[in-house]
């Protein structure tokens, strides 16, 4: 039926692909119809190659998250589309496709890496890249320098090192530009870890302040303890301390710590938030010390929105 539809496409014809064929590959049982199914995606594009950054969008969007085999499937659906695309269509799909076929290079499911890879074995594609290699690189260098050093799978790693040479070979200067920017952010990320490993070492060497030798009852001599005993003062009062307290260092290195937690946010820091921030919010003085803690609040939601309901 489609390769009998006459050109130009008519707009129910676009219908069809987009309403019917696009969500075929949404089904776990893709495996039993995938190759009719690609057939039928590039026989449309070859109609109209416009149709190419929808189908692009579509593919994308439907991608595997968790399933490996259909994850092939869709490469290999993909190296069949840009075997047959235009130049200019594949100026408009470079930045998604390539952005994609990054995330399936540094896949730690071998296939997966492999039939990504094997893209740059391709003759067109591989002068289509070419073409565009200002354009590629720079989307690609990072995954590929980082998998040459780390991955687990030797034939992935030579692999990745012959995808590099060919971008050598394309564009010395461009590849020595992005090798240096490369090894300037790395170093760039372990000066801050190390920054964020030195603010932990220096949060869990906070302890609280000796008690005061006029009142048993009284833990310091801030604003804050002042105005509540032991009994009431839950643990972390330190880290939140009013302006122009001794704990106004603990305060703002906290704050400071907040601001440099990686994404996503790990188990502990939640942890953090539920156990010593939230329960702050119970003390009867807490207009001492609110301004701060409710920023700290904030810089967690802002960080990860799932947080809000909890």
């Amino acid at each position: 039926i489609i390769n009998g539809f006459a050109l130009p496409l008519k707009q129910e014809h676009k219908v069809f692909l987009v309403k019917v064929l696009l969500p075929l590959h949404k089904p776990r049982c893709l495996s039993l119809y995938h190759a009719q199914l690609a057939y039928c995606v590039v026989q449309f594009i070859e109609k109209d190659s416009t149709l190419t950054p929808q189908v692009f969008d579509a593919l994308l969007k439907f991608w595997p998250r968790t399933c490996s085999a259909k994850e092939v499937m869709f490469l290999g659906e993909v190296e069949e589309i840009l075997d047959i695309i235009e130049p200019e269509q594949f100026k408009k799909i470079i930045e998604p496709l390539f952005k994609q076929l990054a995330k399936c290079v540094s896949s730690p499911h071998f296939q997966v890496a492999e039939r990504a890879l094997y893209f740059w074995n391709n003759e067109y594609i591989l002068s289509l890249i070419e073409e565009n290699s200002s354009q590629v690189m720079p989307i690609m260098f990072p995954a590929l320098y980082r998998i040459s050093k780390e991955h687990w799978n030797q034939t992935i790693v030579a692999l990745v090192y012959n995808v590099l040479k060919t971008f050598m070979e394309m564009n010395g200067k461009l590849f020595d530009e992005l090798t240096a920017n490369y090894k300037l952010e790395r170093q760039k990320e372990k000066r801050k870890e190390k920054e964020r490993e030195d603010l932990w070492k220096r949060l869990a060497a906070v302890e609280l302040n000796p008690p005061n030798d006029r009142d048993p009852h009284i833990l310091s001599k801030t604003p804050l303890t002042n105005f509540m005993t032991k009994r009431e003062l839950p643990a972390g009062y330190g880290l939140i301390a009013p302006a122009n307290s001794v704990g106004d260092k603990s305060s703002n290195f906290v704050r400071s710590i907040i601001n440099g937690f990686a994404l996503p946010l790990k188990q502990e820091h939640k942890v953090f938030l539920v156990k010593v921030l939230l329960p702050l919010h119970k003390p009867r003085c807490l207009s001492l010390y609110h301004a701060q803690l409710a920023y700290c609040v904030v810089q967690f939601i802002e960080k990860d929105s799932t947080l809000t309901p909890q």
